[in-house]
């Protein structure tokens, strides 16, 4: 299999295999050869991180004291960036992925290229692009909860898992003990939300994988850069660091695998 020219497959899959059973297949790289299999940029507006979660029982597992409380069946407003932690990881992730993406923003993370023969051979000038890409969240607004508990309001997402906070947004609500009637005052309070700056956020960068079972001589360049925003430095599940690029080698035939930074250059 000779390849000379370009394969553009964004955030794809780029499978090549040729084997015999005689062990005289190749798959090569010519040096004008091409493939690109990168993470594209994408767009998004700020809204993509606002959640509005309503919370019931199942919502509310990681924080059963609020069941039946001021919060049962209120709508907790979040910026996904941030979390809370009177609710699970999972339940905001769930929420994320309702959430609708162009196929821009769900082709950012590079993709995988896997070359496979008795012979795998790349020269000096051929490029393998898995790098990954970038979404641009323009800057706009997102509006956080607030919880009341004893006396003092606090944002979501400083808010703690087993505390009985007694009100939420422009509410409080109060429960009186002896005859169970709930007295309600609605507060004043902004609903225009907070401005955000805008920033970007990196995909991963995708894999490269080769495997000969004969002869093996890789020349050509590997492209994986990774380019990370200004949030993602790996605090939370939220803020992940993205995935650097991966080179997956696997030589099975007799010789000895030899790793330089000086090679011989291979002839036509």
């Amino acid at each position: 299999i000779d390849i000379e020219g370009s394969i553009v497959a964004n955030s794809g899959v780029v499978n090549i295999s040729g084997t015999t059973n005689t062990g005289t297949s190749a798959v090569f790289l010519g040096d004008t050869a091409s493939i690109d299999v990168s993470g594209v940029d994408a767009t998004a507006p700020m809204s993509r991180n606002q959640l509005a979660i309503q919370l019931y029982s199942q919502q509310l597992n990681d924080s059963p004291i609020l069941r039946g409380g001021a919060l049962f069946g209120q709508t907790l407003y979040l910026d996904a960036r941030k979390g809370t932690s009177i609710i699970s990881q999972s339940v905001i992730n769930d929420a994320l992925q309702s959430q609708q993406r162009t196929i821009a923003e769900r082709m950012t993370d590079g993709g995988t290229v896997s070359l496979l023969g008795d012979s795998v051979i790349s020269k000096a000038g051929s490029s393998i692009n898995i790098a990954n890409g970038v979404t641009h969240y323009a800057a706009g607004t997102i509006v956080e909860s607030n919880l009341f508990y004893n006396g003092v309001w606090v944002n979501a997402s400083d808010a703690k898992a087993g505390v009985p906070y007694s009100g939420i947004n422009s509410q409080y609500s109060i429960t009186d003990a002896r005859w169970g009637v709930t007295r309600t005052w609605q507060l004043n309070s902004s609903t225009a939300g907070q401005y955000q700056p805008a920033y970007d956020e990196g995909g991963s960068a995708g894999t490269v994988d080769v495997t000969a079972t004969n002869q093996m001589a890789l020349q050509g360049g590997i492209l994986s850069q990774t380019t990370a925003g200004i949030y993602q430095r790996g605090e939370t599940a939220n803020n992940a660091i993205p995935s650097g690029g991966t080179l997956n080698v696997t030589y099975s035939g007799a010789g000895t695998l030899t790793l330089t930074n000086s090679p011989s250059k291979l002839g036509d």
